[in-house]
C-alpha cells in the first residue's frame, strides 16, 4: 500500500479524516467542516503554537476543511493545494462567500471609507480573493466583509496571467520568509506556486513536490537548453528561469526575491545545496516576454555582462501587473449579480484531485521517509537557501535548520 504524505493527507496518531478511514488506523475519525479564510492571510503551522515553524499560508478567501478545533487552533487541510497544518481559529469564518474578484496588485490597502486620507484597516496581498458589493464610490468598491478597496487593484476571479514568469518578477525585493506566500514575505516554492496559480496552473506547495510533479522533466546537465519559464531545482530550493541566462527566485542566501545569472547561482548553490538536480518545464503555453515597456532587467542579452541583482530588483519591482484590472463600474456590476454569502462553492478541489496529486509525488517522497533526516532533504539538514521539504506536522524541526 502506498504510504501517505502527512503534509497532504489529514491524519495523526490520534485523529484522521473520515475520508481516510479505509487507509489509516486512528483512535477516532472526523468529518470535515468547511471554513473560509477571513484574515488577510492565515498562517499554517506545523504545530498548534505561535512559535511553531510556518509551513505555508492561506490567503484571504481561500477555503479549507477543518477536522479539529482545540484551544484556539484548527487542524485543517487547504482546498487549493491539499496542505495540512494548524491555523488560529480567529483567522477563519464559517460564513462561506462566493468571491468574484482577486487582488492583482502586489499589495493593496483596505480602507474604512472610500478615502485615501483615512488610516487603512489592513493590507491585502496578491491573489487574495474578495467579494465586492454595491456600487462603486469614486475609485473604490466596498467588500462584503467590510472595508473599501481600490477597484483598479482587482481582476475577475477567473482571469489568468499570460506569463507566470512576469508574475514572479513582480515580487522582486519582497523579503524571504520561510513558509511565506504573500507580498510581505515569501519563500522559493511559495513564489513558484503563487506565480503558476495566477496563470491557472495547479501547483503543489513544497519544492520536493514540485520537482516530482511540475511539468515535463528535462536534462539538468544541459543548461544551454533552459528556456523562460523552466523551473530549476536543487536539494531544498527552486528558481524560475527568465531566460537561458537569468533567473528569479526567493533566496534564503540574499534573504529576498532577487534576479541573478543562472550560471553564477549554480556555482554558488553547489557549495551549499549541491548540484542542480532537475529542470522541469511547466505545462503552460510558453510565450516571449510581453511587448509592454519591460525593464531591461527582465530580458538581458544572452552574451552581455552579469547584471547586478540589486539593479534587476529595482527594475523588476516596477513591472506592470500581469492581468488588466476591471473598471470600478464593471466590478460593481458583476458584484451586484453575486450574493454576499453562498454555500461552499463547487469549484473547491475534490479530495480525489488532491489524492491524485499526492500519489504523483509519493514514490519519490516516501522512498526517503525511512532514511535519516540528513538523507531526506528535510529542513534540519539544509543550509539556508530555499523552502524545500518542510517538517511533517507532528515533528519538531531542528533549531539548526534554515530556510
Amino acid at each position: 500500500m502506498t504510504q501517505l504524505d502527512p503534509r497532504l493527507n489529514p491524519f495523526r496518531e490520534d485523529l484522521a479524516a473520515v475520508s481516510l478511514q479505509d487507509r489509516v488506523r486512528a483512535p477516532r475519525y472526523a468529518e470535515a467542516e468547511v471554513r473560509q479564510v477571513a484574515a488577510p492571510a492565515a498562517p499554517i503551522r506545523v504545530a498548534p503554537r505561535f512559535d511553531a515553524p510556518l509551513a505555508t499560508e492561506a490567503l484571504s478567501g481561500e477555503l479549507l476543511s477543518a477536522y479539529e478545533f482545540r484551544e484556539g487552533w484548527a487542524w485543517v487541510q487547504l482546498h487549493e493545494d491539499g496542505y495540512v497544518g494548524y491555523t488560529p481559529v480567529d483567522c477563519l469564518s464559517s460564513m462561506i462567500e462566493e468571491n468574484t474578484y482577486r487582488v492583482s496588485a502586489r499589495l493593496t490597502y483596505l480602507y474604512p471609507a472610500p478615502d485615501t486620507k483615512r488610516p487603512p484597516v489592513t493590507k491585502l496581498s496578491f491573489s487574495c480573493r474578495v467579494a465586492p458589493i454595491g456600487r462603486p464610490e469614486g475609485r473604490f468598491v466596498e467588500l462584503s466583509r467590510g472595508g473599501f478597496i481600490f477597484a483598479d487593484h482587482l481582476v475577475g476571479i477567473r482571469e489568468r496571467a499570460k506569463d507566470f514568469v512576469r508574475v514572479a518578477e513582480r515580487f522582486v525585493g519582497v523579503p524571504y520568509l520561510w513558509g511565506g506566500k504573500t507580498s510581505l514575505g515569501i519563500d522559493c516554492s511559495g513564489l513558484v506556486q503563487i506565480a503558476l496559480q495566477a496563470a491557472g496552473v495547479p501547483c503543489l506547495r513544497d519544492s520536493d513536490m514540485q520537482m516530482a510533479s511540475a511539468g515535463e522533466p528535462l536534462d539538468p546537465v544541459n543548461i544551454e537548453a533552459i528556456q523562460r519559464g523552466d523551473l530549476l531545482f536543487w536539494k531544498g530550493h527552486v528558481a524560475i528561469a527568465q531566460s537561458a541566462d537569468w533567473m528569479v527566485h526567493a533566496s534564503g542566501h540574499h534573504m529576498e526575491v532577487v534576479v541573478e545569472p543562472v550560471r553564477r547561482a549554480i556555482e554558488r548553490t553547489a557549495e551549499s545545496h549541491g548540484p542542480l538536480l532537475a529542470i522541469r518545464r511547466p505545462l503552460v503555453e510558453q510565450m516571449a516576454p510581453p511587448a509592454q515597456k519591460a525593464p531591461a532587467a527582465q530580458q538581458p542579452p544572452r552574451k552581455g555582462p552579469a547584471q547586478p541583482a540589486a539593479t534587476a530588483a529595482k527594475a523588476q519591482a516596477s513591472a506592470p501587473a500581469a492581468a488588466p484590472a476591471p473598471s470600478p463600474g464593471a466590478a460593481a456590476a458583476q458584484a451586484n449579480t453575486q450574493p454576499a454569502a453562498q454555500p461552499a462553492p463547487a469549484n473547491a478541489p475534490a479530495e480525489a484531485q488532491i489524492e491524485s496529486a499526492a500519489q504523483i509525488v509519493a514514490a519519490k517522497i516516501h522512498a526517503s521517509l525511512s532514511a535519516p533526516p540528513q538523507q531526506r532533504g528535510e529542513r534540519a539538514a539544509e543550509p539556508q537557501q530555499g523552502h524545500g521539504q518542510k517538517p511533517r506536522p507532528a515533528e519538531k524541526p531542528n533549531p539548526a535548520g534554515t530556510g
